[in-house]
């Protein structure tokens, strides 16, 4: 523990440190929790980490970076600490923390590495839960009221449906209040994730999403079958239409198993709504059918599967059958159709950060 006495000076002494929670701190969420309340920190999770605390929490600063807010983005903004805890950050989940470029400490911890002795100075290889007692125990027993709740940051830009096509952020709401608790949601990495990503989700409504260490489409579904044989928990799957075209043999698995409660909710909006956007924020003019063609119709191809599937246009039809889709006893297919040009929360982020990746 000697390497946390040494480092721990600077997160004492932080007016406005953050807890940056990867997927790899899952089985230590109450002593971040615990740290935060004595520190006045922030909890902010990596994509992948999602749902692992409770965001009804003050201390609870949201998403980072891949789908974030306008708040959860001030925060990082204004943190002058970042003790980041099982998570590797890498670029596309989380941008280093957002940190790039700005003199602010960033203490990592991580439960292993290939070669320690290559390591810098500012990760420890420890057992997470150990690390974060270690600091706790350096802390005052007194709680601190968390630096957040003074902040400020811009409104969100909200859209909603119009002209007879539904806003996929208006689906994806109308699919969150249909969901029971506890549920699972599991997510593909496609446009559906950066408005999932938006949903305050916490330990209850578990979502299963993976970024740090591959993001590819067409996983979502296939990792859902498999968790639902493990348990009865009522299962969403949110998937893109993209997504949907490469987990068709995984229909056909869903229409073989008799699981109660499993959902699957295809955003359809003509196909590449991640291109237009990139398009859009280079600022140049292809024509549309360059990069987009004509959905599928997927509730047809699903029952063609033996899936009991349906198609709705509106968010009030959504939330009638999601929520019944939900409680059935069989598995259901619901094929949303959404507008192809809606915006996508923080596509242009993902944008730049792509290119400077390149």
């Amino acid at each position: 523990m000697t390497p946390i006495l040494q480092k721990s000076a600077a997160l004492c002494n932080a007016r406005r440190p953050i807890i940056l929670i990867g997927p790899g701190a899952s089985l230590a969420i109450p002593e971040c929790m615990e740290l935060a309340k004595r520190t006045g920190a922030a909890l902010v999770t990596t994509p992948d980490a999602k749902s692992l605390i409770d965001e009804s929490s003050p201390y609870a600063g949201g998403n980072y970076s891949f789908g974030a807010t306008n708040r959860t983005r001030a925060i990082v903004a204004g943190a002058d600490f970042v003790l980041a805890v099982g998570t590797s950050l890498p670029r596309f989940a989380t941008d280093k923390g957002g940190l790039d470029g700005r003199k602010v400490p960033v203490l990592q911890i991580i439960e292993d590495s290939m070669d320690q002795a290559l390591l810098p100075d500012d990760v420890i290889v420890a057992s997470i839960a150990e690390a974060l007692g270690g600091f706790v125990s350096l802390q005052s027993e007194a709680h601190r009221p968390p630096w957040i709740t003074s902040l400020s940051w811009a409104p969100e830009c909200v859209a909603h449906s119009k002209g007879g096509l539904m806003h996929p952020s208006d689906a994806v709401w109308a699919l969150y209040e249909a969901l029971p608790t506890p549920a699972r949601i599991y997510c593909d990495i496609t446009s559906a994730a950066l408005h999932v990503l938006r949903l305050p989700l916490g330990p209850t409504n578990r979502l299963s999403l993976q970024i740090e260490k591959s993001a590819c489409m067409g996983t979502a579904l296939g990792k859902a079958i498999g968790g639902r044989f493990k348990n009865d928990t009522p299962t969403l799957v949110v998937v893109g239409d993209w997504g949907m075209l490469m987990s068709l043999s995984e229909l056909h698995t869903l229409a073989c198993s008799p699981m109660p409660g499993f959902l699957v909710a295809c955003l359809s909006n003509f196909g590449g709504a991640m291109i237009r956007s990139g398009v859009r924020e280079q600022r140049i003019d292809v024509p549309s059918s360059v990069h987009s063609w004509e959905s599928p119709r997927f509730a047809i191809v699903a029952k063609g599967l033996g899936v009991h599937a349906l198609t709705v246009r509106t968010p009030r039809d959504l939330y009638r059958a999601a929520r019944a889709g939900l409680r059935a006893q069989y598995p259901v297919f619901i094929d949303m159709i959404v507008d192809p040009d809606a915006e996508i929360p923080g596509a242009g982020e993902r944008f730049d950060d792509l290119s400077r990746c390149s």
